[in-house]
């Protein structure tokens, strides 16, 4: 990654709310609430779904594709 590229990304984390102040704004959230307040704050191209496909990624994958089908699943 090139330093123009560092700092740029350094800069736009900077924007991004700290974990404590997500956990208060979104402690009580449905999980599909979650996921769109995540795709508002850093849009498509930086977020994707993480899964191994196992009995428990289902609810997840099921969530994230009524949030918006397009958000990118990278299989483990």
């Amino acid at each position: 990654m090139s330093a123009l590229a560092h700092q740029a990304l350094a800069e736009s984390a900077r924007n991004l709310p700290l974990a404590g102040e997500l956990d208060q704004a979104l402690r009580s959230a449905a999980p599909a609430e979650i996921i769109a307040s995540a795709l508002r704050a850093v849009g498509r191209e930086h977020l994707a779904l993480v899964s191994s496909f196992g009995t428990e990624s289902a609810a997840l994958l099921k969530v994230m594709a009524d949030v918006d089908p397009a958000i990118p699943v990278i299989f483990l």
